[in-house]
C-alpha cells in the first residue's frame, strides 16, 4: 500500500542521513544531511497519521482528502493553465516597468499574493505606472474573477463533496462498531463494511439496508 512504501522511504531517508552523519563525525552543518534527516523525521511523524483509522472520527481528515484529492487534481490541472497564462501575460505587459512582473518566477508570486489578498493595492498602483490604468484594470478584476471567485469557490465545493463523503463512510464504520463488527485489517482506507454484511446475508434483512460505498 502507499502506507507502507511511505513508510519504507522515510526509513530509507533516516538510514541515509543517519550514515552521511556518522561520517561526517557527527558535524550537521551540511545541507544534504539537514535535508535527509528533516524529511526522515516529518515523514516519521507523518507515519503516526496512519494509526488515526483506528479511530474512525480521528481518521476524517484523512478519508476527506482520499475522497476529494483526485478530483481536487483534476481541477488544479486546469486551473493551472489559466494561471500560467495570466503569469505570462502580467509579465509581457508590465515586467519592464516593475520588479512585480520581472520574470515568470516573479510573475507567479506576485500572483499568489494577489490570490490571498496580499497587498493588491500596492501591486495595482505598480502595474498603473508600469502600463496604463485601464489595461491594469481588466487584467485585475479578471484575474481576481477567475481564480480567487471561481476557481477557489469550485475547489471548495470539491474538498466539501469529498469531506461529506468521509462523514458517510465513518458512519458506516461507526455503526458496524456498534452492532458488533470490527472491521478488518486496512479496512477503514479502503475496504467495504457494507459488502461484508451484504455477503453474510443475502437474503435480506438488517443487511438489505447496505450497499457498497
Amino acid at each position: 500500500s502507499l502506507w507502507n512504501l511511505f513508510t519504507m522511504t522515510t526509513n530509507v531517508l533516516q538510514v541515509i542521513g543517519s550514515a552521511i552523519l556518522l561520517m561526517n563525525h557527527g558535524r550537521s552543518g551540511n545541507v544534504l544531511i539537514n535535508t535527509l534527516i528533516g524529511f526522515a523525521a516529518s515523514g516519521a511523524l507523518l507515519n503516526m497519521v496512519r494509526y488515526f483509522r483506528f479511530f474512525p472520527k480521528s481518521y476524517l481528515l484523512i478519508l476527506t482528502l482520499r475522497y476529494a484529492l483526485p478530483k481536487s487534481l483534476r481541477f488544479i490541472m486546469c486551473a493551472t493553465v489559466i494561471y500560467l497564462a495570466y503569469a505570462v501575460l502580467g509579465m509581457a505587459l508590465f515586467g519592464e516597468g516593475t520588479g512585480a512582473f520581472s520574470d515568470l518566477g516573479q510573475s507567479i508570486q506576485t500572483l499568489f499574493s494577489i490570490v490571498n489578498g496580499d497587498n493588491i493595492t500596492a501591486y495595482f498602483q505598480a502595474m498603473t505606472k508600469a502600463s496604463n490604468t485601464f489595461v491594469s484594470r481588466c487584467y485585475v478584476i479578471s484575474f481576481i474573477f477567475l481564480c480567487m471567485w471561481v476557481a477557489l469557490n469550485i475547489l471548495l465545493g470539491v474538498v466539501i463533496e469529498g469531506y461529506n463523503q468521509a462523514v458517510e463512510r465513518v458512519k458506516d464504520i461507526s455503526e458496524g462498531i456498534s452492532d458488533g463488527e470490527q472491521p478488518e485489517r486496512g479496512e477503514l482506507p479502503g475496504g467495504s463494511l457494507r459488502e461484508r454484511r451484504v455477503a453474510r446475508e443475502p437474503h435480506g434483512g438488517v443487511a438489505g439496508r447496505y450497499a457498497s460505498i
